[in-house]
């Protein structure tokens, strides 16, 4: 089960404690078939996500024409690519005809951003089961703000790598403010270019502590906690 970046960012905000906690999937019934006891219980520990929400995402990804490893097997190989031979990932297409991400702007790059497919291939944004239940975990309404702010780094770092350039920030206007398409007219940017330029160089200046033109996680969420609102706002239910 690859959840590793949910796992590590969980337990940094949630401390071990000695608190015996009864876990929400006892009592959820003949839905659970697909997991064991045992499985249920690790998706508890390395997300924000109650049993019942991992059975019912698992409906959902079934639904979409996914199919999830059968236990025992092992979950994909994040450096290879491999994925067992009983599973298969959700297509791309799929998730952007969902209800939450058809009309996100930022829809097919946070499919980019937990797939492990390689960047750029005509798979990338292909979803396997652990990956399509870590991206819904970082957007739920109870994910941390840390996990939060993470992952909107992660979406606006175009190029992945590492940091927040000119270009990441153009582009993340451009998105903001490029309306979806209409039958039969273009889509167009309601900003113009020297307007973009503008608000870039103004978050530059404002929000570059170090001045080396870019911004690091730490600028991005020292400036990204005082905005009010955002945990609610940067949330997925799951529906």
């Amino acid at each position: 089960m690859r959840l590793l970046r949910a796992r590590a960012n969980w337990e940094v905000a949630n401390p071990a404690h000695e608190e015996e906690v009864t876990p929400s999937h006892m009592g959820v019934g003949a839905s659970s078939g697909q997991f064991t006891s045992e499985e249920l219980e690790e998706y508890e520990a390395v997300t924000c996500l109650a049993g019942s929400e991992v059975i019912d995402l698992h409906g959902k990804f079934v639904a979409l024409g996914g199919v999830k490893a059968s236990a025992g097997e092992g979950a994909d190989d994040a450096e290879t690519g491999g994925v067992p031979s009983s599973a298969k990932k959700v297509p791309l297409s799929a998730m952007l005809e969902t209800e939450e991400l058809k009309n996100n702007p930022f829809g097919r790059r946070l499919c980019e951003v937990f797939s492990t497919e390689p960047a750029f291939s005509p798979t990338w944004g292909d979803l396997a089961f652990d990956e399509f239940v870590d991206m819904y975990s970082c957007l739920s309404p109870r994910a941390t703000k840390e996990v939060k702010m993470q992952t909107a780094f992660r979406m606006y770092d175009f190029d992945n790598n590492g940091y927040l350039t000119t270009e990441d920030l153009e582009w993340l206007l451009k998105t903001l403010s490029t309306p979806p398409p209409k039958k039969g007219k273009e889509r167009s940017c309601l900003f113009k270019p020297e307007e973009i330029n503008d608000i870039v160089e103004r978050v530059m200046r404002d929000c570059d502590v170090d001045g080396n033109h870019r911004l690091s996680y730490a600028e991005f969420s020292k400036v990204l906690s005082r905005i009010p609102g955002f945990c609610t706002k940067f949330s997925i239910p799951i529906s």
